[in-house]
């Protein structure tokens, strides 16, 4: 895969303060001033209450610190996205094993593979939501081979489920009403990388997977 190199800038950018760090630091500076004015010019036989100044000083000193956890914790998770993104697209085009009992989800419904190694009379789709409560149950394709199952997000009740990861279970029968075992891990290769409401999806075989579905093949099958 080509890449673009990109040079390191000769020194570091200093970042731009947030308006609430900005209006924090103005204030503080204020607030500093007011009480070294007043210390200075105070009456000697009448001493102010330092006790008020100092419980500002404090509430101060707290904001402060709050607002700089949450710019390290934002660093911080934009360095895990970064790393995980990178991690996924180290995965396009590789040989991967792909778990088809979990289905990934979102506004555009979502999509699983499975596998019967005969024809089937009668193939019955159903999926869970996390509790294992069954909210969707439908007729799967009874072809030989990769059977692909498209299900448009609408529970039972017609509401629509919430984005996110669902179980799936195949039921698949022959005509004497003996069951098949249907395949939902298959090995595939990873197509693409694609952004979602959901986040950062693989592709393969056409089907969104969410990257906890997929495992690197053995070393014996690479």
């Amino acid at each position: 895969m080509p890449t673009t190199p990109v040079s390191a800038p000769s020194q570091p950018v200093a970042r731009p303060r947030a308006p609430e760090e900005t209006g924090l630091a103005s204030n503080f500076e204020t607030f500093l001033q007011l009480l070294t004015t007043q210390l200075k010019n105070q009456d000697p036989l009448s001493p102010m209450d330092t006790e008020r100044f100092t419980s500002q000083l404090v509430q101060f000193s707290a904001v402060e610190q709050a607002l700089k956890t949450n710019r390290q914790l934002e660093q911080l998770v934009s360095l895990t996205r970064t790393s995980a993104a990178s991690a996924a697209l180290g995965m396009v085009g590789r040989e991967v094993r792909v778990d088809g009992s979990r289905m990934l989800v979102d506004a555009q419904g979502g999509a699983t593979i499975y596998e019967l190694p005969e024809r089937a009379a009668s193939v019955t789709v159903r999926i869970f939501d996390a509790d294992g409560r069954l909210i969707h149950s439908a007729v799967g394709g009874t072809e030989a081979g990769s059977n692909r199952f498209f299900w448009d997000g609408k529970r039972l009740d017609d509401s629509r489920a919430a984005t996110g990861l669902y179980r799936i279970t195949v039921t698949a029968l022959d005509a004497a009403g003996r069951p098949i075992e249907a395949v939902l891990e298959r090995t595939t290769r990873i197509d693409s990388l694609e952004t979602r409401e959901s986040g950062l999806v693989l592709v393969a075989d056409g089907v969104p997977i969410a990257a906890e579905a997929v495992r690197p093949l053995p070393t014996s099958e690479s």
